[in-house]
């Protein structure tokens, strides 16, 4: 169990029988071959439309929760199980032993496998043993808040994001920290290394990253800085719960910097009519009444102090909302928790054919652009998945103003839902004839293209020589039809170079 607390051991099991399964089980989430299509088991169990479970609805709703329960689901408070947003019974924890206000493991959408990084809400307690070489030693005990990464848990994750991307995994991090832990002991025990190395595993991740704050989530300071999606914007997307909060301060601190005790001061003169009385006759006051009116004064703005600072946090916190974090480009959209399984699952799909057939063109066009392949990709789904239904914003997607603020989120929503199943299906399709394998055949021609025009520049009589003996290999049918092929190429570019310089 030492190697399970200090993070060399993923798991524990209680015999050699146990561990084989444990093993058997982790591979089954990894493709066959590096790069290899996942390995994708639909379960029929487990529906993809089905409600996710609310642990605000659940027995105990005031009660601080195992943040698991999001990802496995819970008994509600009738009694009856609700499934979380992954596959029912996919969930297997890794770790767990060690970094204990970081959870990591692995899990299944629609039979899909990915990876999870998620925050303990609970406050857990860290156990140092006392070294049996040193007799003065003794076993101390300390207390690590939720929501909040410690070295050990800062590390746990960076180490979790390296591990799932060298599996192949995409990566859902459901995120609900509110920063990293920033005491001198933290600092000693390189808590920003381990922070820097979370950034570090993020900008190679080549699998979808989705970050998600869950209801009543909020995702604050240093914490935000290593998650942005701006990190890896190819690769990554963040959307909230309408009930999260986002931001680097917290409402509190926002107003002890920009709305302190003076403002809101003056703000009261402004507002309320007895303040504003009183200071006047302190104004004009003799010097025997100035005592008397300045400690109603002084009364009035306690009594009125609280609700103003109330107000004020109120008003800071408008400005964490997830409209404002939309209207700001922090975030994809707003999803709501009970219906986030059906987004991620179409979305989750979509981004897995985007990507793949993105390497497809990157087998075939080594030398090419990224950014053309994707323009290419962009312009292949518009031109065969027409679906002019507003929708949420969303990468690639081309949409007018008018059109997306014309209807409403859950309206929204469904029709994203369903666009991502279109193109993912679209661009799934393995026939010969469908468009996607005929862009990839005229991405292939203009290679060949391009390396012959290449080598006949290089060296004319060599190029010439290698077509000789390409040619050899081709039956005669063949080499009728290259032969044709030339010579008609060579009249309309003889035909094109008379009509540019006509004959004197």
């Amino acid at each position: 169990h030492i190697m399970h607390r200090n993070g060399v051991s993923h798991q524990v099991v209680d015999n050699d029988f146990e561990g084989v399964r444990a093993i058997v089980k982790w591979l089954s989430f990894v493709p066959a071959v590096r790069g290899g299509p996942l390995p994708t088991y639909p379960t029929l169990a487990d529906k993809i439309d089905r409600k996710v479970f609310d642990p605000r609805r659940g027995p105990q709703p005031e009660k601080v929760y195992d943040p698991r329960v999001l990802l496995t689901g819970a008994t509600d408070a009738i009694g009856k199980w609700r499934g979380g947003l992954f596959d029912k019974g996919s969930f297997v924890e890794s770790l767990d032993g060690w970094g204990m206000t970081t959870i990591c493991g692995r899990a299944r959408l629609g039979g899909i496998p990915v990876g999870v990084v998620m925050p303990e809400m609970r406050t857990v307690s860290k156990t140092h043993p006392a070294d049996p070489a040193d007799p003065d030693s003794m076993e101390t005990t300390a207390s690590q808040a939720g929501q909040v990464w410690f070295p050990d848990s800062a590390y746990k994750t960076a180490t979790a994001i390296k591990d799932m991307n060298q599996e192949g995994l995409p990566l859902f991090i459901v995120a609900n920290w509110r920063g990293f832990s920033g005491g001198q002991r933290d600092m000693y025990e390189e808590i920003l290394k381990f922070g820097s190395m979370i950034v570090e595993g993020l900008v190679a991740y080549k699998q979808p990253v989705f970050v998600y704050i869950p209801p009543e989530g909020e995702l604050r300071g240093g914490a935000w800085v290593v998650i942005d999606p701006t990190i890896n914007a190819e690769v990554m997307e963040m959307y909230v719960d309408s009930s999260a909060r986002g931001g680097i301060l917290e409402p509190s601190g926002i107003v002890e910097i920009k709305y302190r005790r003076a403002q809101q001061l003056e703000k009261m003169a402004y507002l309320d009519v007895e303040v504003a009385q009183l200071q006047r006759q302190l104004a004009n006051a003799s010097e025997a009444d100035r005592a008397s009116i300045a400690q109603q004064l002084k009364t009035r703005q306690e009594l009125l102090l609280p609700l103003y600072q109330k107000v004020a946090e109120h008003y800071a916190d408008l400005h964490d909302v997830p409209a404002r974090m939309q209207a700001k480009g922090c975030i994809h959209g707003t999803i709501d928790w009970t219906w986030s399984r059906r987004f991620f699952y179409g979305r989750l799909r979509r981004r897995l054919a985007e990507q793949a057939l993105l390497r497809r063109m990157k087998a075939v066009d080594e030398g090419g652009e990224a950014s053309k392949h994707k323009a290419k990709l962009r312009e292949l789904v518009k031109a065969n998945v027409e679906d002019r239904r507003p929708r949420l914003n969303s990468l690639g997607d081309d949409q007018t103003d008018a059109a997306a603020s014309a209807s409403s989120d859950d309206d929204k929503m469904n029709a994203t839902i369903k666009r991502d199943h279109k193109i993912a299906d679209f661009l799934e399709s393995t026939k010969e004839d469908s468009p996607v394998s005929a862009m990839i055949a005229d991405i292939q021609r203009g290679c060949v293209r391009n390396v012959v025009s290449q080598l006949v520049s290089q060296h004319e009589e060599a190029a010439l020589e290698g077509f000789a003996m390409a040619v050899q290999g081709l039956s005669m049918d063949k080499r009728q039809e290259m032969l044709k092929t030339l010579m008609d190429r060579i009249s309309q570019s003889w035909a094109l170079q008379g009509r540019m310089n006509p004959a004197p």
